[in-house]
């Protein structure tokens, strides 16, 4: 899915931006709605490189890969 950020954006702002527009269609086990953002592990990736640190800008047109991984035994 896309989605259209107000510049300049970072990674923070693209976890409200999911939390405002997805948030309540996502199943609890994977996003806390009251911090907006994902439980648990998930790694974004772009241009693979890993994204880390929410104050990361972003960029026009950047395509940024969501994994959510499961863990447990």
């Amino acid at each position: 899915f896309a989605m259209t950020l107000e510049a300049p954006a970072t990674l923070a702002d693209l976890y409200n931006k999911i939390g405002e527009s997805l948030g309540n269609k996502l199943p609890d086990a994977i996003w806390n709605r009251e911090k907006s953002r994902f439980r648990g592990p998930v790694l974004l990736i772009s241009n693979g490189k890993l994204i880390r640190g929410e104050d990361t800008q972003l960029h026009d047109g950047q395509k940024i890969e969501l994994r959510r991984y499961l863990v447990g035994g």
